[in-house]
């Protein structure tokens, strides 16, 4: 006899959310919980063995909390659990709030035809105010004469799902650290995408996924391709299905977290202040939007950026918001962006998130349909450059990224040339920013950034930039103010060349002046590395152990020793990759020192001077293969990585002494590419 397949559970009607949205302060404020819960679970609506129950039932969390956790289970559970809260209600004293199932008809059509938004005045206003300032938003680019800015309704990314031990494999320096997270991760499929409109959809068992978790690699679109265009459908967002969590969410809400003195902000006010007052709300809109979000923190995004940059605080105020941990706001839809880093493990090891994801960025067919956006209005040059990123695996790699994309269509644009490494990229971004300045200016095109034939005004902006940039990265500093960029001599670069840009509504802690930073990080560390080549290594002959030491080899300054190597180029960077093959062999596998972590920072960075290399080799990448070989484990391997390794293994071959992937992890577009690698060194 087949088997009768399960029934399907009705899980809570739109309208009836709309409702307990509707009255949710009301319910707060005079339902008796407890009475209440006791009533659920005489009617099989709530049990003592579920999650839920001993969440509410807790005696660390305040009344008000317990109601609105109470809330959130009955927005998340079934049609049927819903009339028995009703029911709940009417036996607890709280008839005159509760509904009747004889009244479902007409509520359902007054909800239905009614703006779903039902909050304050000031709230809806204030909404509109953010959706206007998202729908401006664009790719952020590195501006020159004649260039188009890439609208991000063409923007596309791939957003990958990672389990406990992916997400350890990213962010872990220790082995214990696998064991802290693995209990807090949702199970997932391997190499499962997910559209951006769902990150925090409900899941299947109906309930918001509320604290997110996205990480991704330098310039691979955390902020711009996911956050931007997250705003963007938010501000889009109609009455349809497939858009129901951008209606459910009333506000939209980013911080970067290197602002510094978000950590010294002491109330949660305070820190929903600094969004609102930008806008000029009156003091009693302000107040209405303060309880609104109070009320309905299930109605807020808050999207913290930036975890890699910042100076954490850990008695702070925000630490708690970071963490989940502040009571007022425990029910706030938080969504987490970072690099991976030590300060991820960190935040994974005390708090608990839902989801864990992967920006991975375009794939091979965004990049196509990305590079024809950009020349919409010159096909000719789209295709000229699809034709040259055909041939050219190496280079195919860096536009996963949709911010080295968006600087090589720039820079193809101009010169018609492609550039071979991320290093190129940048000096040829950089130079054309210059180039501008310089020629308003009456001087000279620089012909390279280290190179001799170069204006004396040129020279010294590079040389004042670059201390400033090796400065803050060795200080963890991203933000500068005008009164440190004054003492720098920097000031007056501000809006010359677009390099330096101000940053309204973000600031220094304990200064009250106007606050600036590089227009992107990643261009921060291109001229920290600048300073390191030129100063450092140039002229007070440092060695490499002794910036290693100064700088630090972990994940935030990654990009900083790809970058010195690229620019030093050649036999000159052998020294630099000496130094960090003597870490790698050092190094531990899981412990205090990541190997596989240095060990792909090693070949990143080979990667960058490989080019300018007679047959293709170092001597220290070489001693590595033979005496290690490619040993990493419980890594996760992006696009980017697969690619490096992949050519590492052609240009070494048979120097490979062994191949050990225990517990790594890349997704299903890369194996095929470093299965075909290993075939090479089988035959």
């Amino acid at each position: 006899m087949a088997e009768k397949e399960p029934r399907q559970v009705e899980k809570c009607k739109p309208w009836q959310r709309a409702w307990l949205g509707q009255h949710r302060a009301q319910l707060v404020s005079r339902m008796e919980t407890s009475c209440v819960m006791d009533e659920l679970i005489s009617k099989g609506s709530l049990s003592p063995d579920m999650d839920e129950y001993q969440e509410m039932k807790s005696v660390y969390i305040t009344q008000n909390v317990r109601a609105r956790k109470l809330l959130d289970f009955i927005a998340s559970a079934t049609v049927k659990d819903f009339w028995n809260f009703q029911s709940s209600l009417v036996e607890t004293g709280c008839e005159d709030i509760a509904i009747k199932p004889d009244d479902e008809d007409s509520l359902a059509d007054q909800f239905e035809q009614m703006d779903f938004f039902e909050g304050p005045p000031a709230v809806k206003k204030f909404a509109e105010k953010l959706k206007t300032s998202y729908r401006k938003l664009t790719m952020p680019c590195f501006q020159g004469q004649g260039n188009r800015e890439v609208s991000l309704k063409d923007m596309a990314t791939t957003i990958g799902l990672l389990d406990a031990d992916k997400m350890n494999a990213m962010c872990g320096t220790a082995k214990e650290q696998a064991e802290s997270v693995r209990g807090a991760a949702v199970a997932s499929k391997d190499g499962e995408t997910i559209e951006l409109r769902h990150v925090m959809k409900r899941g299947q068992d109906g309930k918001f996924l509320r604290r997110q978790m996205v990480l991704g690699c330098a310039g691979v679109g955390k902020s711009s391709a996911f956050f931007k265009k997250a705003a963007y459908e938010w501000a889009q967002a109609t009455v349809t299905a497939t858009a129901q969590f951008w209606r459910d969410m009333a506000l939209f809400i980013r911080y970067d977290l290197n602002d510094e003195s978000l950590w010294e902000e002491k109330s949660w006010e305070g820190l929903f202040r600094r969004v609102i007052r930008p806008f000029g709300m009156s003091s009693s809109e302000e107040r209405d939007i303060l309880d609104f979000i109070c009320q309905h923190p299930e109605r807020v995004v808050v999207v913290l950026d930036s975890l890699d940059e910042a100076n954490i605080n850990k008695d702070s105020l925000m630490w708690r918001f970071v963490r989940g941990s502040c009571e007022d706001l425990v029910n706030v839809n938080m969504i987490v962006l970072s690099r991976p880093c030590e300060k991820v493990s960190l935040l994974a090891m005390t708090s608990v998130f839902h989801r864990r994801l992967e920006v991975v960025g375009f794939t091979e067919e965004k990049i196509n349909d990305y590079v024809d956006s950009f020349f919409a209005s010159d096909p000719s040059k789209s295709h000229s450059l699809r034709a040259a990123l055909s041939g050219r695996p190496d280079v195919l790699s860096l536009m996963h990224s949709p911010l080295l994309a968006t600087m090589m269509c720039r820079t193809f644009k101009v010169d018609g040339e492609l550039a071979s490494t991320q290093t190129e990229v940048y000096e040829s971004a950089v130079l054309a920013m210059l180039e501008q300045s310089t020629e308003k200016a009456g001087h000279p095109t620089p012909l390279s950034i280290l190179g001799e034939l170069r204006p004396l005004s040129v020279n010294l902006a590079v040389k004042r930039l670059s201390k400033l940039a090796f400065d803050g990265l060795s200080k963890h500093k991203v933000l500068f103010s005008a009164s440190e960029l004054d003492k720098a001599k920097c000031l007056d670069d501000v809006g010359h060349h677009g390099l330096l840009s101000s940053t309204p509504g973000v600031s220094v802690a304990g200064r009250g002046d106007d606050t600036f930073s590089f227009q992107h990080h990643t261009v921060l560390e291109f001229f920290a590395a600048i300073h390191a080549v030129q100063v450092c290594i140039g002229e007070e002959n440092q060695t490499a152990e002794h910036l290693m030491d100064k700088v630090g080899v972990d994940g935030d300054t990654s990009l900083f020793w790809r970058f010195v190597c690229g620019l030093l180029k050649g036999s000159s960077s052998e020294f630099v990759l000496t130094a960090l093959a003597v870490k790698v062999q050092r190094a531990n596998e899981g412990y205090f020192v990541d190997r596989g972590r240095l060990l792909l920072l090693l070949l990143g960075c080979h990667e960058e001077c490989v080019s300018s290399l007679p047959g293709k080799q170092t001597a220290s990448v070489a001693k590595v293969m033979e005496t290690i070989g490619l040993r990493l484990v419980n890594q996760y391997l992006n696009a980017s990585d697969v690619s490096t390794i992949s050519r590492v293994l052609h240009s070494y071959g048979s120097q490979v002494s062994k191949v050990h992937l225990s517990d790594t992890d890349m997704d299903k577009d890369s194996t095929s590419t470093f299965v075909a690698s290993l075939q090479q060194i089988k035959q």
